[in-house]
């Protein structure tokens, strides 16, 4: 028998519990330890693969995100090239007056 000492107004009191009490005292602890092991395992197997299928479509957004932003081959300055929304072309500045001279042109 486990003996137990209680204090309150009244002064103190000693009992004894029964073999069976703390056999239930027990089982109840395990029990617990059980449900909370499988609501952990049911969260983590419910969770993970959400989980790592967030991280794989961020992943690929991202790798798109930068595709876009580098071009096809990494190189940013293709990226505009790839683009049929721009329009690439070389100005020249011609002053007015001499319009043939070549020294009139300003790169």
């Amino acid at each position: 028998m486990i003996r137990t000492v209680f204090r309150d107004s009244n002064g103190i009191r000693v009992t004894n519990m029964p073999g069976w009490a703390a056999g239930l005292v027990v089982a109840g602890a395990l029990a617990l330890a059980f449900v909370v092991l499988a609501a952990s395992a049911f969260l983590l197997l419910l969770l993970a693969p959400l989980a790592i299928g967030g991280a794989l479509y961020a992943r690929w957004r991202i790798r798109r995100l930068m595709r876009d932003l580098t071009g096809r081959h990494g190189d940013p300055r293709n990226a505009a090239a790839r683009d049929p929304r721009v329009i690439d072309a070389e100005y020249v500045v011609i002053r007015e007056g001499a319009a043939d001279s070549p020294r009139n042109r300003i790169p």
